[in-house]
């Protein structure tokens, strides 16, 4: 099996900080995360810390890639078996805690509906809005579409914008649920990516 993963940057510990603040910038007003920060400046200063958690996660149980050490785009993939969500490492405040908990638990569920057991799960892909639109989202999802793909293994993700499904379908992901998460004002889109 070759390495598709070369022309991209595997993150360790030591890019937890500026993986999540990428991330948090990227994601700042992302849907899931208004709903678990709702206030405006709690989320900017919060959404750091949380997204630590994430991405101590994918680092413990998974893999985590950037497109460089600039970290203009940020990945987190979980490999089969492995169920998404925070890590314990981080303390993320009891309220933003309860939200993601029970937003987790309903798109955490789709997944187990329509994925099989076995395959890869794209926590996390997040561009900086600086750096949107020029390639970055591409770099970081197409090695690891073709390492599944050389596994045989299908892949995974929720989106929770309406535009990025028809990126995704780009990418070979078809829409196997689209739902509205009960009491969040969220519409989430489950993808699949068949071996």
């Amino acid at each position: 099996m070759s390495d598709h993963t070369t022309t991209l940057q595997r993150l360790d510990q030591g890019d937890i900080d500026p993986a999540a603040e990428a991330l948090a910038e990227a994601f700042i007003d992302y849907p899931v995360f208004v709903y678990v920060y709702p206030d405006g400046p709690e989320r900017k200063e919060k959404l750091p810390h949380f997204f630590k958690s994430m991405v101590h996660k994918g680092l413990r149980e998974g893999e985590v890639y950037a497109t460089s050490a600039k970290m203009e785009g940020v990945a987190v993939w979980l490999p089969p078996g492995i169920p998404g969500g925070l890590s314990g490492a981080y303390e993320v405040d009891a309220a933003a805690f309860e939200r993601f908990s029970y937003y987790g638990a309903c798109v955490y569920g789709v997944r187990e509906k329509h994925a099989p057991p076995d395959h890869w799960f794209l926590e996390l892909i997040g561009v900086v809005p600086g750096s949107q639109g020029k390639g970055y989202g591409s770099r970081l999802l197409r090695p690891m579409l073709e390492r599944a793909a050389e596994e045989g293994l299908p892949c995974y993700l929720d989106t929770e914008l309406e535009k990025n499904v028809a990126i995704y379908r780009r990418f070979d992901f078809e829409v196997v649920d689209d739902m509205m998460v009960p009491d969040t004002g969220v519409r989430s889109w489950g993808m699949l990516r068949r071996s």
